[in-house]
């Protein structure tokens, strides 16, 4: 266990200099001279067309900020956890500084999964160490934490002030999709199919059918006929650039350019269709030609899309995707071949845009599901319910080395015979753990991450199972050792 407490030091340490790094120069792979020495010399053509930008927000090399704030907030909780329970105050003290240094990690990444998976563990960890070490709440434990609680709401506040918003209203927008806001001008589209060439977008009570006119061969805005529900055609009027079409369809804007019709319905991006042997065929984020458009296989889910920065929208249309994974999944990097692209109405109230494509699951257990399989997926989460079990039988007997209050002397023998070793750090990588386990709700488990988080894993679950082995001592013996250690 010290072995890796100094690996998480020395790991933080080099965290902390790059994020220092990056605050000041900005992302190292932007830097002329950085890119070169990556990048193999038969590539390096390429590099004037690559610009890394994250709005401000750190990653590093972890590739995207949200994986660099979970492995933020998987180390976290481990340093501060041995700040409050060390021993030797200089390294208490330092360790307090690298966790300090992880926690504004965790803020300049802007992942609000790592936030919040950061502050539930330290929150439960503090609680932890108030309740088992008393002695310790008498004096600086409980200003500790309350301080830590006053940092986080302080840096939370001020960080506000940069983007114009109040502190509740970053936490509530990191709930929902925050990047992406409809405005009043929108058709909004509650359903659209294409079938035979004729596209069909329900809005409310309002329904707009797009088609070729007859015998026409869509050569220009003349040849396309727009109807409502009840087949009355719908006039236009030209304002120059584009045509907005009337009759109470006001927000709709189209226009025309070498056969393909654009439909502007108010969106962050328009919809565009080409005209061929007069039929429409919808032109996907890829370019391909589709003859008709993708239906969400899951109803009345659509007040989840947008939760979780729109991460709701994902899950829901992911669901019928494990009934064919339930023994083997599609494979590893297959999810984008499987998910329901071109899905145009949730694209649209989402995201603003159906020119996306869907890659990641934005969740390890979701992908776990549909890389490996359902059994995967239960085998990951028996894993870390057994982590969980023994983690919270162990340490929630042990207090300071003393077994707790009402225990029988066999519970005292079975927990507390010669542990006295590694078993505040081992408690305090226990919360780390669970802070990354929480946090992969919102993360995928990705190459650059996943390697610290199962070596750490790994060291956690020995340490449990080699206490549940430790040869049981009598209550005496553990007195008798306790006495001729004070000699």
């Amino acid at each position: 266990m010290s072995a890796a407490l100094a690996g998480i030091r020395g790991l933080t340490v080099l965290i902390l200099i790059g994020a220092c790094a990056e605050c000041v120069a900005g992302p190292a792979f932007n830097i002329r001279e950085v890119a070169l020495a990556l990048t193999p010399e038969r590539y390096v053509h390429l590099l004037d067309n690559i610009w890394v930008d994250y709005h401000g927000s750190l990653a590093l090399t972890f590739s995207n900020p949200g994986y660099f704030g979970g492995v933020c907030a998987l180390l976290c909780p481990v340093l501060y956890g041995v700040s409050l329970m060390g021993k030797r105050r200089l390294l208490c003290a330092f360790d307090s500084v690298l966790a300090g240094g992880l926690f504004f990690c965790i803020v300049m990444s802007g992942s609000s999964g790592a936030m919040y998976a950061a502050v539930a563990a330290l929150a439960a960890e503090t609680a932890y160490i108030v309740w088992v070490k008393r002695h310790l709440a008498k004096y600086w434990a409980v200003l500790a934490a309350a301080g830590a609680a006053a940092v986080f709401f302080l840096v939370m506040g001020n960080t506000q002030i940069m983007d114009g918003e109040s502190a509740a209203a970053r936490l509530g927008g990191s709930v929902v999709n925050s990047q992406y806001t409809k405005g009043e001008s929108v058709f909004t589209v509650d359903a659209i199919t294409l079938t035979d060439g004729e596209l069909c977008i329900e809005s409310g009570e309002r329904t707009l059918n797009v088609c070729v006119k007859e015998g026409a061969f869509g050569q220009g805005l003349e040849d396309i006929l727009f109807t409502d529900a009840d087949g009355k055609e719908i006039g236009s009027t030209d304002k120059g650039s584009f045509s907005q079409l009337g009759g109470g369809y006001e927000e709709v804007k189209v226009s025309f350019d070498e056969e393909t019709l654009v439909l502007d319905l108010g969106y962050q991006d328009p919809l565009e269709f080409y005209c061929y042997d007069g039929e429409l065929y919808y032109v996907d984020f890829n370019g391909s030609l589709l003859s008709s458009i993708p239906q969400p296989q899951m109803k009345s889910l659509e007040s989840f899309y947008h939760l979780f920065t729109g991460r709701g929208y994902i899950w829901a249309s992911s669901l019928p995707l494990l009934k064919e994974c339930l023994f083997l999944g599609k494979g590893i990097g297959a999810f984008p071949f499987y998910f329901p692209q071109s899905e145009v109405a949730g694209m649209l109230n989402v995201h603003g845009s159906a020119n996306y494509c869907i890659e990641i699951a934005h969740s390890w257990y979701v992908q776990t599901a549909v890389n490996g399989g359902v059994i995967a997926l239960l085998c990951l989460l028996g894993l870390f319910l057994l982590h969980l079990y023994r983690g919270v039988r162990l340490y929630a007997v042990y207090k300071g080395g003393k077994p707790a209050r009402g225990r029988a002397k066999d519970s005292a023998q079975a927990y507390c015979g010669g542990m006295e070793g590694g078993m505040d750090e081992g408690c305090a990588l226990f919360f780390g753990l669970i802070a990354f386990q929480i946090a992969g709700i919102v993360n995928n488990s990705v190459v650059t991450t996943a390697p610290v988080f199962w070596i750490l894993f790994g060291c956690s679950m020995g340490y449990l199972a080699g206490q549940r082995s430790f040869p049981a001592k009598s209550v005496e013996s553990v007195s008798n050792d306790s006495e001729q250690k004070m000699f």
